[in-house]
């Protein structure tokens, strides 16, 4: 199940990852000259959880990482820093550093880590690698929209000769929302879960070969409708029977597409714009890129300096209180809940629950016009017996404070830390 339940819930939104830039790792770049020992070179590993805490990072983000680099043996020191939502790696090296060995050694590892956590950025320290920064504005443009135009650039780069990489801040990726009316559930006597168990099945639903109709002339291919493919759709998506009258998710939730919670946002001068980089490669043909706009978009170059002025990413750094969710076991299995089901129950009420895709977005379920805790009263699971049961009688809430930051050397935490 997706999310960290039955220990902790962090209310924060979902992140990307942001680093100092890759340098050059050409032979003729990093050699030393005849007869001179190489430098001592330095790498640097950021990993992002934003709305993680560093009690939370420590164990399932900076060991299994550190474990993972000093199977190297070729870092001569590792020094960790933990903050909310980060955690920070610089590796000491005598001589040239294994940049290639680093990277694969935690592309290896990406298997283990929490599925939220993007891909960890290697960066070496000093001279950097040509960055190009892209400034995409449009007052015209939702987020949503502006997201899109930037991933869309961000693709264009990176077919580019020379370009290693790209990055991409521009606030939540399209998403739509379904926000389910705690009122309404019980009314048709639906429990959350149920509902939401209705939208998956709709979207499993196969396209497939039905037959083939004959008749004067051509005959005509017969096809099963797939899934859902319309936010219309979506809403005709029936959920339940009652009184010999079909209740369609429409009749439950208000459905409408936005931008999810964002994991990097960037603003200019304080509007909000999108940024999209380039990493190696030759100079961006601006003029080729600005013909792919829609009216009223503009696009500028910026040095990464300036870039990285403009970014804000939510939920990494800051130190803040915490929601913490944990499901009483045993109140759950003496009332016949199955505990998963309590758990994506509880992730519907706080951060909302991806249930699907639909086209480019992803689809959140959530409780709509409540707050966390009142998400937690209002809302039923249904156990064996068929009783429905509010979910605040299974899963306490309770506010926890902020974790100091973390700082450990050669895999340890550092004493009074």
């Amino acid at each position: 199940m997706a999310g960290r339940w039955g220990v902790l819930v962090a209310m924060a939104a979902l992140a990307a990852c942001r680093s100092e830039p890759a340098a050059p790792t050409s032979p003729a770049e990093t050699a030393s000259a005849p007869g001179e020992a190489a430098a001592d070179e330095v790498l640097r590993v950021v990993a992002t959880w934003p709305g993680a805490s560093p009690d939370e990072i420590e164990p399932r983000l900076a060991e299994p990482i550190e474990r993972a680099l000093m199977a190297l043996h070729e870092a001569s020191r590792l020094e960790t820093t933990i903050t909310a939502g980060r955690c920070e790696i610089v590796l000491h090296f005598a001589g040239e550093a294994p940049l290639v060995a680093v990277r694969d050694a935690l592309a290896a590892l990406a298997p283990e880590l929490p599925p939220e956590v993007p891909p960890p950025v290697v960066s070496r320290d000093g001279a950097g690698e040509v960055e190009h920064w892209l400034v995409l504005r449009s007052d015209a443009a939702s987020q949503s929209e502006l997201y899109t135009l930037a991933r869309a650039l961000a693709d264009r780069l990176a077919t580019a000769a020379g370009v290693r990489e790209t990055r991409l801040c521009a606030g939540g990726e399209p998403e739509v929302q379904v926000a389910l009316d705690a009122a309404r559930l019980p009314a048709y006597g639906l429990t959350t879960l149920e509902a939401v168990s209705a939208i998956q099945a709709a979207l499993s639903a196969p396209d497939v070969p039905a037959g083939r109709l004959q008749g004067g002339g051509a005959g005509v291919q017969i096809r099963a409708a797939a899934g859902p493919r319309s936010l219309d759709g979506l809403g005709d998506v029936v959920v339940t029977a009652r009184d010999g009258a079909l209740v369609t998710l429409r009749d439950l939730a208000q459905i409408a597409r936005h931008a999810a919670p964002a994991a990097c946002t960037a603003a200019d001068d304080g509007a909000p714009v999108a940024l999209v980089a380039a990493i190696g490669g030759p100079e961006p043909a601006l003029g080729e890129l600005r013909a792919t706009l829609p009216p009223g978009a503009t696009l500028r170059e910026v040095g990464p300096e300036r870039a990285r002025a403009m970014q804000r990413e939510p939920g990494v750094g800051d130190a803040a209180p915490t929601l913490e969710l944990t499901v009483d076991r045993a109140v759950a299995a003496r009332l016949g809940m199955d505990v998963d089901d309590v758990t994506r129950a509880a992730e519907v009420a706080t951060s909302g629950a991806v249930v699907g895709r639909l086209d480019d977005a992803s689809i959140r379920v959530v409780l709509g016009g409540s707050t966390p805790r009142e998400a937690l009263d209002a809302l039923r699971v249904r156990g064996t017996s068929g009783a429905e049961v509010p979910l605040s009688a299974i899963v306490r809430a309770t506010i926890a404070p902020a974790s100091p930051p973390r700082h450990r050397v050669d895999g340890r935490r550092v004493e009074g830390e």
